[in-house]
């Protein structure tokens, strides 16, 4: 979770801020360069809502989640605030971690989703982060 209950959550040129201060997050990565502007129209389709973010203020009741891969995170900027009744638990153990292309979470159409699966067969061993597999989540 990066963002609590009645906090001020903006990202910024991919940099996440809360209550106006950028976070620290030395775990995070970014697999592409470009920086996708607001999309000022429709903020929860295409890139829009990746790099630049908010500001919005978190509901009570609510937490904004992201994923640690940020280019290829489909979380909270993406389908919203996480209601707090639906955690559960905590993570323990980075379980498989493997590098999708940038785009990946942009395909809609059976044909490319199959396609992806089949990438992901065929390049498990080579795109597989292997470094990242069974470490302790903090």
């Amino acid at each position: 979770m990066v963002g609590l209950p009645g906090e001020t959550f903006e990202i910024r040129d991919k940099t996440v801020h809360i209550n106006g201060l950028p976070l620290n997050e030395p775990y995070k990565t970014h697999s592409d360069t470009t920086i996708y502007e607001k999309n000022e129209e429709n903020p929860f389709q295409g890139n829009g809502q990746r790099d630049n973010y908010g500001p919005v203020k978190i509901p009570a009741g609510s937490f904004i989640v992201m994923g640690d891969n940020r280019d290829n995170s489909l979380d909270s900027r993406f389908w919203g605030f996480l209601p707090a009744r639906n955690v559960v638990g905590r993570p323990v153990i980075i379980f498989w971690s493997y590098q999708d292309p940038p785009d990946a979470h942009l395909l809609t159409s059976w044909g490319e989703i199959i396609q992806l699966y089949g990438q992901r067969i065929l390049f498990f061993l080579t795109r597989t982060r292997w470094s990242r597999m069974g470490r302790l989540v903090r």
